[in-house]
This record gives C-alpha cells, structure tokens and sequence, in this order.
C-alpha cells in the first residue's frame, strides 16, 4: 500500500493508525521496510521504480533487480528453445507473461532487446 500526503506529520499519525489496526484487529505487524519519505526519491513498489518529475508527470521504470532477473529468465528461456527441452506454446505463455508486466513500465525496448538477444 502506497499512502501519499503532502504533510509528514499527518503521514506519522497515519502510520500509528494503520500500526494500531493491523496489531489489534489482524494479529499482524508492519515490516520494516514501511516508511516515510520524500515524494521525489522515487517510489519502489512490486517490481518499479515510480518517479515524480518537477512538470508533476509520473514515469515509472523497472527496479535493477527486476532488470537483473529477466534478463536471466529469458536466457534461460533461450537455451530451453534451442535445446528443444520446451514447445513454443510454453515460449509464447513466458513471455506474454512478461509484456503484461512491463506494459505497466517505459520498458518495451528492453524486453524486445533482451528477447531478440536470446532468439525468442
């Protein structure tokens, strides 16, 4: 969950409500990556990085990590090809998989270079 206000003091009692709630009412408790920061550092959430740029337009772009870890899928994806170990079927299920995922990101390019890289 993603909470934005522009005042930090109102974003600290929110953040004593929701920790009130969860402990009381769920059993549960916030991990320690819960935080409060500054808008223009960018937001790290489920794979993206969304960035707020001073024009107030909002790009969103994949984490490294995420970058790291497709890349290696789609190795993997090609040698699984090229041995003949997978059908196409299975190719195409992958990586329709992940053009789902990154049309949510300015990140097409990336894929289709990886992908071409890879021979899929």
């Amino acid at each position: 969950m993603i909470l934005l206000h522009h005042d930090k003091e109102y974003l600290k009692y929110c953040k004593q409500v929701i920790t009130e709630f969860v402990e009381t009412q769920l059993n549960l408790s916030l991990n320690k990556k819960t935080q409060i920061s500054k808008l223009n550092n960018g937001i790290d959430f489920l794979g993206f990085r969304s960035i707020l740029l001073k024009s107030g337009k909002v790009i969103r772009l994949l984490r490294g990590q995420a970058k790291v870890k497709m890349k290696h899928k789609l190795k993997l994806l090609g040698k699984l090809k090229q041995n003949n170990i997978v059908d196409e079927e299975f190719i195409n299920k992958r990586l329709t998989a992940y053009k789902g995922y990154l049309c949510h990101a300015n990140c097409y390019k990336l894929f289709k270079t990886y992908s071409k890289k890879n021979g899929l």
